[in-house]
Order: structure tokens, then C-alpha cells, then sequence
């Protein structure tokens, strides 16, 4: 179950919409709990803070403590399965859009450790001087947004810039090689293609379209987005279209079907399929779930 929930949305320097980071305990209520494909858009560091349990990830298993630091990319699938409960589990979750580490116009370029969000799930060593270093990072965060003192939007935003910045350090990829990946103006068209994309998610769209309106082709824009963000452009769509559905299906009455309709999807039964896929139950029973607070990690 989530606690202690927050989503911080920040602007661009134009004034624009910009990006979120969101954060959130999560306190595991089960012994066992059968898997289903958890994934999102956005990339993730997790921490135990308490307990012992076990993540299932679409090849594999791999067990969790307390002290381990774990790093998903977007459209990694990971679920927690299994949790001994004389030991009850608690890990706080980081969740960001992946232009943090290359947009240019957040500043600060953080290319070099996109490899680390690319790859499989990756758990840093716990019993290093590096991931305990991490670790009291997160924890410095965790605090800042439970809190919430003034100013706390700044200081999560400083806290996730020091641990990101610690994992490039650690990346394969030097920061001059990745540097070299791609333009600022590139970048920049990149960008006003997810700025297209959110802004139409209640609209058929068309590949072609997309990849027009940021001067690129079609292949390229594909290549370009799957490389920065971690999933393909359909991929980063039907994400955001269930983001979205998860967020009317709370906060409104509105019926399933309307919902689907204002998420972009004019099939019921298309939209059902893929909101179990992602979320790993139906509509309506994530609905009725959420409402009571039954819904864990």
C-alpha cells in the first residue's frame, strides 16, 4: 500500500509544462501475491528501508533487504511476489521522467548513466561504501518529502540531482562519449515531441505525425526516442494513456467507458486488455481497490 505519496511538478524556464517527480512509501501487506507485469514510463530507484521479500522481473527473480538500492528503467517489469511477515516490508520509491538525464532544458546533462536505466534491473551492492552513500541520499530525500517544510520542492529536486549525478559517475559511459550522442537542437525537437504527445493522449495520433512535428523521419524519431527514454514511442503512449486512466478512474465517477474514451481509446475491450497488462487487474477493480485501500506494490 502507498504512503506518504507526493508528486512534485516542476516548469520550464519557458513557462511550459515541465516534468514531475514522484515519490511514495510503499508498505507490503501480503506473504504472496501472484505476478503480473508491473511497469511504467517512468524510471525508478527504489530502497529498503525494512523487511526481506522477493521482486519477480519478466526473466527472473531476485531477492530483496533491507539496505538495497535497486534502479528500474521505464518499461522494466518488476512485481513484488513474496514478504515474510514477521519481517514487514517497507521500501521508498523515486519515480522521474527520463529527460531528466537529457533534457536540455533542465540544464544539466546526465546522459552518461542512461545505460544504467536501459539494461535489466540493477541492485547496487549493499554492503559498498558507494550504495550506502546512495542510500543515505535517498533517505535525505524521503525525509525532505515527508516533511515537507518550506522549500521541500527544491531540496527533492537537489537530492535526486546528487544521486543521479553519483550514478553517472559509476556508469560505463564516460559523460564525453555520451555528450557526443546527440545535439541540443535534437534534443530540443525531442522534447516537442513528448510535449505533442502528452498533450494529445485523448487523441488518435500517428507516428508519422509525431516525428513531423519535431522535423525528424520516422525511423529516426523511433531510434532517437527508444534510446533516450527506454521504450518505444507506442510503448511511452499506452503508458501515459493508463496514467491517465488511473488518475479519472479515482478522482471522477466517470463509467469505464468514458474513461477509455478520454484516454484515446475508442475500443472498451482494447482498453481493458491493455489496462490489465499494465496494472494487472481490470478498471473497475483497480476502482474499487485503490478506494479502500487495498492495493499494494
Amino acid at each position: 500500500m502507498k504512503q506518504n505519496e507526493l508528486t512534485v511538478r516542476y516548469p520550464w524556464p519557458n513557462g511550459e509544462n515541465g516534468y514531475h517527480i514522484r515519490v511514495y512509501d510503499s508498505a507490503v501487506d501480503f506473504a504472496h501475491r501472484d505476478f503480473f507485469e508491473h511497469r511504467h514510463a517512468d524510471f525508478e530507484i527504489s530502497c529498503i528501508l525494512r523487511g526481506k521479500g522477493l521482486y519477480r522481473l519478466r526473466d527472473g527473480t531476485v531477492t530483496l533487504e533491507a539496505g538495497d538500492v535497486f534502479v528500474f528503467g521505464s518499461n522494466q517489469v518488476h512485481c513484488i511476489t513474496d514478504n515474510d511477515p514477521a519481517d514487514p516490508l517497507l521500501l521508498f520509491n523515486i519515480q522521474f521522467e527520463p529527460r531528466m538525464l537529457w533534457s536540455p532544458a533542465i540544464g544539466l546533462s546526465r546522459r552518461a548513466c542512461l545505460p544504467l536505466f536501459s539494461g535489466k534491473c540493477e541492485r547496487l551492492d549493499r554492503n559498498s561504501e558507494f550504495s550506502r552513500t546512495v542510500s543515505s541520499k535517498i533517505r535525505d530525500l524521503r525525509d525532505e518529502s515527508i516533511r515537507r517544510e518550506a522549500g521541500y520542492d527544491v531540496m527533492i529536486r537537489a537530492y535526486l540531482d546528487e544521486i543521479l549525478t553519483l550514478l553517472m559517475r559509476r556508469s560505463p559511459l564516460s559523460a564525453a562519449v555520451a555528450e557526443r550522442g546527440a545535439r541540443r537542437e535534437t534534443l530540443a525537437g525531442m522534447e516537442r515531441a513528448l510535449t505533442y504527445i502528452n498533450a494529445h493522449l485523448d487523441s488518435p495520433m500517428a507516428l508519422g505525425e509525431i516525428a513531423a512535428h519535431c522535423g525528424f523521419s520516422r525511423t529516426y524519431f523511433s531510434s532517437l526516442f527508444s534510446s533516450l527514454n527506454g521504450l518505444t514511442p507506442w510503448e511511452y503512449i499506452t503508458l501515459r494513456r493508463i496514467d491517465r486512466s488511473c488518475e479519472l478512474l479515482l478522482s471522477t465517477d466517470l463509467s469505464v467507458l468514458e474513461v477509455a474514451g478520454r484516454c484515446g481509446y475508442e475500443n472498451l475491450s482494447n482498453f481493458n486488455r491493455m489496462f490489465a497488462r499494465t496494472v494487472g487487474m481490470s478498471p473497475s477493480a483497480y476502482r474499487k481497490k485503490k478506494r479502500n485501500g487495498k492495493i499494494g506494490i
